[in-house]
């Protein structure tokens, strides 16, 4: 029965340290992913506008326009440029054409994504420019519609020639058709794990129909290394003393932003870390005392080894296969356990097997390790037994 629930215990160990080792794995995976930005270095702000104070969207652009001067110049900042949605929010454009009237193709199930921005965007977000330019102020009404794509978008739209110079239309047929300027690195638009979409961007001085002025309505700072924090509480601070009545300043870093995305692999990892360690001490525990106990009944047996001529190391190698065995039978029940669960944590998982060979693996070399050291104390003891002693006892 002590060596059953002995056996238990080490499997319940086995299952929830290889949850652990799971949950570590997809975080690690998910924190190595590349969202194409900066992250690190970027603070975003903006104005929610109160319907009830009856205020327009123009005075909150006004606002940041106004603070983005003040802000430019704070000791933190590198740059500040603007776009009309907020960080890590895009619109899924539907309606886009190729001047031969068809309709552009989806990438992964999804229409491309836009994305309204100033000049100076990409170079704030860190974002590298392969072939063409930017925008550029002279970008505005009146001049020729353009606009930037993705490396996605050119490869998918144009695969074997250069995206540069060709042109697409918004929203209808008979629109201009906006020549592309530039193309830019992949950025992640929506999550830290989504697939690979296509992306264009397009002049806010150009947004809307027929060439209209869009309205930015967030603030792209771009902050030295190691200072969005500092500078995310000095333009917090200085909105609110720019914000009249009716307008409710908000400022984020991406950093905090993204921080929610990642909880749920976070809070994996620490429950079933703090559970599977927790879980490998009572093992061990377990271990450490059904040997001890087991081996002090078998006193006599072990003196008579003794005396018979038994060397030290072959009754430490006699205690250490015992708790062995018994390790390994819970490693095998405790593995079998985790494979057959894992497929309920798969859709948990990021870029992890349920069944990673180097988790389970690692759990059981980790649970035999344990066994053997919980062992050591008892095996000890038992190869000092004095033969006669032991046999005077009887």
């Amino acid at each position: 029965v002590r060596s059953g629930l002995l056996i238990s215990q080490i499997a319940l160990s086995c299952v929830l340290l290889a949850g652990a080792g799971l949950f570590v794995r997809s975080l690690q995976h998910i924190q190595a992913v590349d969202i194409g930005v900066d992250e690190d270095r970027l603070v975003f702000a903006g104005v929610d506008l109160s319907t009830e104070g009856g205020r327009k969207p123009e005075e909150g652009a006004a606002l940041l326009a106004e603070a983005a001067l003040r802000i430019e110049r704070l000791p933190g900042v590198e740059r500040v440029a603007f776009t009309e949605q907020r960080p890590m929010w895009v619109i899924s454009f539907e309606k886009t054409f190729l001047p031969s009237g068809d309709t552009l193709p989806q990438l992964n199930g999804e229409s491309p994504h836009v994305s309204f921005v100033s000049p100076g965007f990409f170079a704030s977000m860190g974002m590298r420019v392969l072939q063409g330019r930017e925008f550029a102020r002279e970008d505005r009404v009146g001049a020729e519609q353009v606009v930037v794509v993705n490396s996605n978008f050119a490869k998918t739209i144009w695969p074997d020639e250069s995206a540069i110079g060709k042109c697409f239309i918004l929203r209808k047929p008979d629109e201009p058709c906006r020549r592309v300027v530039g193309v830019v690195s992949n950025t992640h638009s929506r999550d830290v794990a989504e697939r690979p979409s296509m992306q264009f961007y397009v002049p806010l001085a150009q947004d809307g129909d027929d060439g209209k002025v869009g309205v930015a309505g967030t603030m792209e700072i771009r902050a030295r290394e190691g200072r969005a924090a500092g500078v995310a509480a000095q333009a917090e601070q200085l909105l609110h003393k720019l914000a009249q009545s009716g307008m409710q300043p908000w400022v984020e870093t991406l950093s905090d932003q993204l921080s929610p995305e990642m909880r749920p692999w976070r809070l994996g990892a620490a429950l079933f870390s703090a559970a599977g360690l927790l879980a490998l001490l009572v093992a061990a525990v377990g271990i450490y005392g059904t040997i001890a106990y087991t081996f002090s009944q078998r006193r006599q047996e072990i003196g008579v080894r003794i005396a018979l001529g038994a060397q030290g190391s072959s009754i430490v190698t006699l205690v250490l296969k015992s708790s062995v065995m018994i390790a390994a039978m819970g490693v095998v029940i405790g593995t079998g356990i985790a494979i057959w669960a894992g497929r309920f944590v798969k859709p948990l998982l990021f870029d992890t097997s349920p069944n990673d060979p180097f988790v389970l693996g690692g759990v059981a070399l980790a649970l035999l390790a344990v066994a053997v050291i919980a062992s050591l104390v008892p095996a000890i003891r038992a190869k000092r037994v004095d033969p006669m002693e032991a046999l005077r006892a009887e």
